[in-house]
């Protein structure tokens, strides 16, 4: 099943951050916008491996609007 969650990206001088809102604020960074990418993605397959070890659902994803 492929779920689609949006990801939120932050320069702050030297650290870029991540933060997925739908996610309860999941969150992760790296020192360059390549390196908060590929965090990113570990950080969201980490989160929903170990929801699913639990046996929990990841949340619903938000409806998205169309532009």
């Amino acid at each position: 099943m492929l779920s689609i969650y949006p990801e939120c990206f932050f320069k702050d001088e030297a650290v870029y951050s991540v933060v997925f809102p739908d996610l309860n604020r999941l969150a992760t960074s790296g020192s360059t916008e390549t390196e908060a990418m590929k965090m990113a993605a570990d950080c969201l397959a980490g989160y929903l491996y170990s929801l699913k070890n639990d046996s929990e659902q990841a949340p619903k994803e938000l409806p998205k609007h169309k532009t």
